[in-house]
């Protein structure tokens, strides 16, 4: 993997999902690089849009109940 990676200090997020997408595909990490965050951080916006258009999503969230971690504000992972 190339060192002085996100140059742009904009991608953190992108870098994120695409070393978690490199892992669990099996894929080597060298193939993430400052030169494809742009087209990457384009290419998760419109999935993330077009999710927030499907019905099956829309129906899903709207019968969505959220566990008892989800509504509180701080969990104590050593409580369990």
């Amino acid at each position: 993997m190339k060192s002085r990676l996100n140059k742009s200090c904009a991608d953190c997020g992108v870098y994120a999902l695409k070393h978690l997408e490199c892992l669990l595909l099996g894929l080597d990490l060298s193939l993430v690089d400052d030169e494809i965050m742009h087209g990457c951080r384009q290419k998760i916006a419109l999935d993330i849009r077009e999710a927030a258009h499907d019905p099956m999503l829309i129906q899903l969230m709207a019968e969505h109940v959220p566990s008892e971690y989800e509504t509180s504000d701080v969990f104590n992972i050593e409580e369990g």
